[in-house]
């Protein structure tokens, strides 16, 4: 009777282990503070018991983001001291919050946490979430990675990081309990059995350049609310949930500080006025934009000197066909998308060899589908994108504006080394649900040294990924078939593309 007893409470707490493991919850957490520590391992708090070994004692305990005198770990006082937590799985949606002060000196990649086996390439990681000081950047390296560049605050300063990624592979990042970037397709990798590494990877490489506090991992993608309450914990102050559009000071008011903010960036920032016709950037008065390319779309025949037409082949999930584009004789070029006999066709249209062109602003004034399995997209190319190294100085896809959801969201993205392994790319979502109906207009300003996309005027991203392209480029105006955006076998068909002009302009001195 006793034995029985005793198997049926141990499977009572089998049930019971495996039950939790399913739940949403926090899977581990380190908080780094020196009384968490003991006998080599920082302490899982969790409950789990999920303890860190330090691979070289004795670690360096330093201020930590709350003011505890010993609250923190001092990684670039002691790179050695990184730890590993065996190998735990969080499954395939997760969140990993951690505050991080990078150390002034700090230079390349730098690892705040991996999961990877030492066999295993980057690309195969269940995660490793990394920053890198000299591009301000946070990296992951996932099913695919992701890099979001030119974010992070300078060296010296506390800064709270966020990676979450949910059910559908949507992996967003957010800083100081800012939403920063979100990408999609970005599943964890398949390395189940790797290490779980903290302060580098579980072979000691890529060390973290600074101080690390409060490491945590949850096996499920936390909601902003709670990302917020990790942040305020620490850092103090309130959570602000609908931070104001104009509050330029992140203290979730609008007040005079804000103007004094806008006034000061007036010109520099984009926060400044459109020009006169209200379509394009503000520029200093000394100068002006000259249009160097522009189609409108009227009459009956699309301009060959201007476009070719792509087809007729085969093109993702469907075939580019040249009946698919063409003009409506009221001033629009339509890119239609069809069944036809048991295939799906769309069209496309490029400038190649007709008009290529380096930097400046491009626009296109479009009108979107709405049905599913087919996306719009307005972007620019070039045959650089397809070289290996240099990353995309030689030549940059941008992805001014994709249409793969029917939501209100429009996908903006940069890829560059080519489409094979080296692959690289970084996109942006923004949620615009009046894009849903009517004419809108998207619009990337190319410089030097930046990206800054727009849509109806107003700025909703800005980057220098990949280095920014320096060779000259050509318009791409395409429908492609695809799951990405859903089942074309649900779509009633046709649907329809409809661009009202497309325009290029260049800065020059105001005469």
């Amino acid at each position: 009777m006793k034995n029985t007893l005793f198997i049926a409470a141990i499977l009572a707490l089998t049930c019971l282990s495996t039950a939790r493991s399913a739940e949403n919850t926090l899977i581990a957490h380190w908080t780094f503070d020196q009384t968490d520590y003991a006998k080599g391992l920082y302490l899982d708090v969790s409950g789990n018991d999920h303890h860190a070994a330090a691979n070289t004692p004795p670690p360096n305990f330093v201020p930590g983001v709350n003011g505890n005198t010993t609250g923190a770990l001092d990684l670039y006082a002691n790179p050695a001291a990184w730890a590993t937590a065996g190998t735990f799985d969080p499954g395939q949606t997760l969140t990993i919050s951690a505050w991080v002060k990078l150390n002034p000196n700090a230079s390349g990649d730098t690892c705040i946490t991996a999961k990877r086996s030492d066999s295993a390439h980057w690309d195969d990681a269940k995660w490793e979430f990394l920053v890198q000081a000299d591009t301000a950047g946070i990296w992951a390296n996932l099913s695919t990675n992701l890099a979001a560049p030119g974010i992070l605050d300078p060296p010296g300063q506390w800064q709270h990081l966020c990676l979450t990624i949910d059910a559908n592979g949507t992996a967003t990042l957010y800083k100081n309990a800012v939403k920063m970037r979100t990408f999609e397709d970005r599943a964890p990798g398949p390395d189940d059995s790797g290490t779980v590494a903290i302060g580098a990877r579980a072979n000691g490489t890529i060390p973290l350049h600074g101080t690390l506090d409060d490491v945590r991992i949850y096996n499920y993608p936390l909601p902003y609310e709670q990302i917020a309450q990790l942040y305020v914990d620490q850092a103090g102050g309130e959570i602000c949930a609908d931070r104001p559009s104009m509050d330029f000071n992140n203290d979730c008011i609008v007040d005079y500080s804000d103007l004094m903010i806008f006034a000061s960036h007036w010109l520099e920032d984009g926060y400044g006025p459109l020009t006169d016709d209200g379509s394009l950037p503000y520029l200093p008065p000394d100068k002006t934009w000259t249009l160097v390319f522009n189609d409108e779309f009227e009459g009956t025949d699309i301009d060959l000197t201007k476009w070719t037409i792509q087809g007729d082949w085969q093109r993702k999930g469907g075939w580019w066909t040249k009946d698919n584009s063409y003009l409506d004789g009221q001033g629009n070029l339509i890119l239609r998308v069809r069944k036809d006999g048991d295939r799906y066709t769309s069209g496309a249209v490029w400038t190649k060899d007709k008009f290529e062109h380096k930097y400046g602003y491009w626009e296109a004034r479009c009108k979107l589908p709405h049905q599913p399995g087919h996306w719009s997209a307005f972007w620019i190319q070039c045959a650089g994108t397809g070289s290996i190294g240099n990353e995309g100085t030689d030549g940059t896809e941008i992805d001014v504006m994709e249409w793969p959801y029917r939501d209100g969201r429009v996908q903006h993205a940069l890829h560059w080394d080519g489409y094979g392994e080296e692959h690289q790319s970084v996109g942006q979502i923004t949620n615009y649900p009046a894009a849903l109906e009517g004419w809108h207009r998207f619009g990337v300003w190319w410089t030097p040294t930046e990206y800054i996309f727009y849509i109806d005027g107003n700025e909703v991203w800005r980057t220098s990924a990949g280095g920014v392209s320096q060779v000259p480029e050509y318009v791409y105006l395409s429908e492609e078939i695809g799951s990405w955006a859903g089942d074309i076998t649900q779509a009633n068909l046709p649907d329809y593309f409809t661009v009202d002009y497309v325009r290029v302009y260049d800065v020059t001195d105001r005469q």
